[in-house]
């Protein structure tokens, strides 16, 4: 009869004593049969293996029929999938929706910020250049002004020798949308009034300035009309019974070179 690769106590205890010398007795009780190899065949405890090759062969077959599901996808692109899946599970919709948010905010203050400097900055050049370009408008209304009074045949006067001065106490207001030349009162700014209780006109003070001493050589000085005839009204110097409102300039000139600036300022208005 076939010897058993293994024997129980009782089973090897019913050999005679030829058959049990070629068993030995193992840690775990059996009586293995002594078998030495030969050519790459031995007699091996071959359970354990078998129990790992069924466990590995359903491990495959569940594993195959997991990638079944990932189609065409190759084991490396399923891993990778799975790994973006889960990746993604972790995400909190909520929470990224916020960070989303703050970024967007953020930019948009940032944004605004930037677009502010920037209008800043061209509001400021623009208010430079009109404020360049209305001292230079005002300084023309001015030189004008003086200009065409000065060349009046009753002032006579020299521009270039009165302008310096009529600049220093004078300036450019507007009055319901028109500008005008606005004398001032050189001790206190204040706007100067004339005769007429009205501001002060440039014919008025280059009149001023032309029977004042100081200024008596930025003017030419003429001659009265008509050969030394009297003016219009009697007396060298006098108004013809004339308010002020109704003299012309020639008039208002020759009072103030002839009576002053004084009693000029006395005749009814």
């Amino acid at each position: 009869m076939a010897l058993k690769a293994y024997l129980t106590d009782d089973e090897h205890s019913k050999l005679d004593e030829a058959q049990k010398g070629l068993y030995a007795k193992d840690a775990e009780g059996r009586h293995l049969l002594q078998v030495e190899g030969r050519d790459g065949f031995a007699l091996e405890n071959v359970q354990g293996l078998k129990s790992t090759v069924e466990a590995l062969r359903s491990e495959s077959n569940t594993l195959k029929g997991k990638l079944k599901g990932f189609g065409e996808l190759t084991p490396e692109q399923a891993a990778e999938a799975l790994r973006k899946a889960t990746e993604y599970d972790a995400i909190d919709p909520k929470a990224e929706a916020g960070k989303l948010k703050e970024q967007y905010e953020t930019r948009t203050r940032e944004a605004l910020a930037a677009a502010g400097k920037e209008w800043e900055a061209r509001v400021k050049a623009a208010e430079e250049r009109v404020q360049a370009q209305s001292q230079q408008l005002n300084r023309l209304l001015i030189e004008t002004a003086v200009t065409t009074t000065t060349s009046d045949p009753s002032i006579k006067g020299k521009a270039h020798m009165l302008l310096p001065a009529i600049r220093e106490i004078t300036r450019v207001v507007e009055d319901n949308g028109t500008a005008r030349v606005s004398v001032l009162n050189p001790e206190t700014g204040v706007e100067r009034v004339g005769a007429q209780g009205k501001p002060l006109t440039i014919p008025e003070l280059l009149l001023e300035m032309r029977a004042d001493e100081r200024w008596k050589g930025a003017f030419e000085i003429a001659g009265p009309a008509g050969g030394g005839g009297a003016p219009a009204g009697g007396a060298p110097g006098g108004t013809g019974g004339k308010k002020v409102s109704e003299m012309s300039v020639e008039e208002k000139a020759a009072f103030v070179h002839t009576q002053g600036k004084a009693a000029f300022e006395a005749l009814p208005q």
